[in-house]
């Protein structure tokens, strides 16, 4: 594989990873959220973002904030949609996903797994670091999340279209 097209996978993994932690967080919202896997106590750091969450949580389990970022040059430009739409940083997100109070099959330790293999990688984008970048998308085609293998094979993202929502773009 040359090095132009180990640079792209990166970047794909990235904007994918980016695209599905962020999209999980569309489940926090505020205590009285009746529609929320996690819900925040107003006094909570996070509550005004987890108020965020489930005001735009049709716009986060979409794919336009992913579109928005397609074209993002850098780790800033791929994120800043989804920091727009809900106030949280990737740091904010880790910590979210280790909350105790999730609902089963939601957040938890495996997602908390997840964004912090994407601040890994936005880390090692940042630096140019491709060799690093490439350690961590190896490690992220082996990961599970709640229901399946958090990156879909080829066959299973084309037949499967919650897949397509979920990781939007295959990375092969």
């Amino acid at each position: 594989m040359s090095t132009e097209t180990e640079r792209r996978l990166a970047w794909c993994y990235f904007r994918n990873l980016a695209h599905t932690v962020y999209r999980e967080a569309r489940h926090v919202g505020p205590s009285g959220d009746s529609a929320a896997k996690l819900r925040l106590d107003n006094d909570h750091p996070l509550a005004a973002a987890a108020s965020r969450c489930a005001k735009n949580r049709a716009l986060l389990k979409g794919v336009s904030l992913f579109k928005q970022a397609a074209a993002a040059k850098s780790v800033d430009g791929v994120l800043r949609p989804y920091r727009d739409t809900t106030a949280l940083e990737l740091a904010d997100l880790v910590l979210l996903f280790t909350e105790p109070r999730w609902a089963s099959g939601y957040g938890g330790p495996k997602w908390a797994a997840i964004g912090r293999a994407t601040a890994e990688l936005a880390e090692a984008l940042n630096l140019g670091k491709l060799d690093a970048a490439l350690k961590v998308c190896a490690l992220v085609q082996r990961i599970e999340h709640n229901t399946r293998r958090l990156v879909p094979s080829l066959e299973e993202w084309r037949s499967t279209p919650y897949l397509r929502e979920k990781w939007p773009q295959p990375c092969r």
